[in-house]
Formats: C-alpha cells, sequence, structure tokens
C-alpha cells in the first residue's frame, strides 16, 4: 500500500513539474513573440530615455538644467538626472541586445523599469522644491508645463504597457506615484 502512495506522488510531483515548465514556456514565447512584448519594450525603453534623458527641450534633463541656472543655492538637479540616466543606458543596452527574454529575466527587468519611474519622480519633487524658491518665473514655468505633458504621456503609455502584459501573461504590475501637475497649482 505504501508502494503506490510513493509511485502516485511522485507521478503527481513530475505532473506539477511539467504543467510549470509548458507555463513557462507559453510566457516566454509570448513574451519574445514577434512584434510582441520584447519587441514592445525596447520602443518603452527608447521613449523613457528620450523623455527623461536626451539633450532637447521638454526633457526632464533640460527642465532640470532650466532649474539648476535660476536657482541662486545652485542644487545640482542636473548631476541627480544624470545619475539615474546611467541606469537607463543599461535599460536600453539591455532592451536591445537580449535575443531571448526568459520570463523571470523579462519580469525583473520590468519590476525595474516600474522603480525607475520612482527615481523619476523622486528628481520631479526635487525640482519643484526648487522651482518654488523661485517664485513666478515664466522660463521655468513654460519649461515645467512643456515637460509635464511629455512625462504624463509617457505614463500613460507605459500604463498601457503594463496593461498588455497582464492581459497576455496574467502578471500585473503598477506603478507608484501620480500624473505630473502644474507648477502653479502645487
Amino acid at each position: 500500500m505504501l508502494g503506490g502512495s510513493g509511485v502516485s506522488s511522485s507521478y503527481l510531483g513530475l505532473l506539477t513539474r511539467f504543467s510549470l515548465w509548458t507555463k513557462e514556456r507559453r510566457v516566454t514565447s509570448r513574451i519574445n513573440r514577434t512584434n510582441g512584448l520584447a519587441y514592445e519594450l525596447r520602443n518603452v525603453v527608447t521613449l523613457i530615455n528620450a523623455t527623461f534623458y536626451e539633450e532637447q527641450t521638454g526633457t526632464l534633463l533640460y527642465l532640470a538644467r532650466t532649474i539648476d541656472s535660476h536657482a541662486t543655492n545652485k542644487p545640482e538637479l542636473t548631476q541627480i538626472v544624470f545619475r539615474a540616466s546611467r541606469e537607463c543606458s543599461i535599460f536600453l543596452d539591455l532592451s536591445y541586445n537580449t535575443k531571448r527574454w526568459e520570463g523571470n529575466a523579462f519580469w525583473a527587468f520590468i519590476r525595474r523599469l516600474c522603480m525607475h519611474f520612482d527615481t523619476a519622480d523622486f528628481v520631479i519633487e526635487e525640482c519643484r522644491k526648487v522651482a518654488a524658491t523661485l517664485g513666478q518665473n515664466d522660463v521655468v514655468t513654460a519649461m515645467w508645463e512643456a515637460y509635464k505633458e511629455r512625462h504624463n504621456a509617457l505614463r500613460i503609455r507605459f500604463d498601457g504597457y503594463l496593461d498588455t502584459i497582464r492581459k497576455e501573461t496574467g502578471v500585473n504590475f503598477q506603478l507608484k506615484g501620480n500624473p505630473m501637475k502644474s507648477l502653479t497649482r502645487q
């Protein structure tokens, strides 16, 4: 009697491992299919880099530089943005150079991207604090509004991407924080 119980539990263990293996293969396939989640990941990471760190008007880097140039206490917000941009350059490299994503590596990457938005939210809050000391500076306010539109559009796009991940794989990620608000209403 005991021998039969051992065989059935071994069989159940093998069946469970096979079931987990097939589920992981399905998820990996969904991640890596043509124009699938990995393909869209490259687009999203490129957009994150363009919105936060490129050397052009309407980016977080440009906003930080503008506030730095008008602040009297020299808060060096630009340096904070440069430190965060190093991490994003790693994201860019990984998103373009990873040929095939395994499920756990992909999930860890997405989780880290979500955390990167927390970093951006921190920088934005620091920018807001310094900008508040400048009074009604028209240049800073204009840069803030230009960046706010881009930032909020990026959040919407990334939230949509996370929703697609949830629908296709059942794995749920969420961005913390809120959309950026106007400088004058804070």
